[in-house]
């Protein structure tokens, strides 16, 4: 059985980067390891020691996967998201991503990773590929003056997702979108090549059969980190990825404290000092 798991971080943010990101696990039946479970948990407070059991995580996937250590978050950003380039000349949240880790103890991640892989090998369930998209806060600012809602904003990077993996027989697990219950329509846009019928629509799932060069199922769920092990390994990466190109905003900007990016009276008074650079790379229309 081959899942697909899509989950997003800073749909609702002030600033800093949209990221969805998708994990793709073949498995023969759904077992969960025992580190992994929904980010809200896992990074439960902005602690130093939350930091670190982050950063290590996502260097131990890396590990799981490629068979090697990551040098820097650099390189982890690359492999996850290779296409993402800057669209403005100051390069606020890129430029400055850290060249080195900042919180993981790497010795720490590589054990994790081989216990992972041992885990894996066990269990007979394999993490494939982890893929992001990260939409920084000019691309978003771009897309939404263009007339796009913040909910195609970011259905539109779940269905771009769905289409970097090979999806013949899998089930796929997206989260809803603020709460939305009718996918239909919008599914029919995005995969004009597919034939797409409801399953299935309601508060707390929607499912759709795709069919066509291969035959899927794409289903929204209410708090899928809960109940889909990719979408949980996901829903982490992506808070890890948010994570960092915050540290690089941070920097660029002369921040001194870390703030979370969200709508905080931190992160509000943080900005409001930072006149003197591209609005459009600082604050999130909506």
């Amino acid at each position: 059985m081959k899942q697909i798991g899509i989950d997003e971080n800073g749909f609702g943010s002030l600033t800093g980067p949209l990221v969805i990101t998708g994990t793709v696990i073949e498995m023969e039946k759904e077992k969960w390891f025992r580190k992994i479970c929904d980010s809200k948990i896992f990074f439960s407070s902005r602690s130093e020691s939350k930091f670190k059991k982050l950063e290590e995580f996502v260097i131990s996937l890396y590990y799981s996967i490629k068979k090697q250590m990551p040098s820097s978050p650099t390189e982890i950003v690359n492999y996850l998201s290779p296409e993402f380039k800057c669209l403005s000349r100051v390069d606020i949240c890129f430029k400055n991503i850290p060249d080195k880790f900042l919180w993981a103890n790497p010795g720490n991640a590589k054990e994790e990773g081989e216990e992972l892989l041992k885990w894996m090998e066990k269990e007979k369930i394999f993490i494939k590929d982890v893929k992001s998209e990260i939409v920084c806060a000019k691309r978003f600012n771009e897309l939404i003056k263009k007339g796009n809602s913040k909910f195609i904003v970011d259905l539109s990077h779940f269905c771009k997702i769905v289409k970097k993996f090979n999806k013949e027989n899998s089930v796929i697990y997206a989260g809803k979108i603020g709460g939305m219950k009718y996918y239909l329509k919008y599914l029919r846009y995005f995969f004009p090549e597919y034939e797409i019928y409801e399953e299935i629509e309601g508060e707390k799932k929607s499912i759709y059969l795709f069919e066509g060069k291969d035959n899927f199922k794409f289903g929204f769920f209410l708090d899928v980190e809960k109940i889909s092990f990719p979408a949980s390994i996901s829903s982490i990466v992506g808070k890890y990825i948010r994570e960092i190109f915050m540290e690089s905003f941070r920097k660029s900007t002369g921040i001194k404290e870390k703030i979370s990016g969200y709508r905080d009276k931190k992160t509000k008074k943080a900005i409001s000092t930072l006149s003197s650079f591209p609005p459009d790379c600082i604050v999130r229309i909506k």
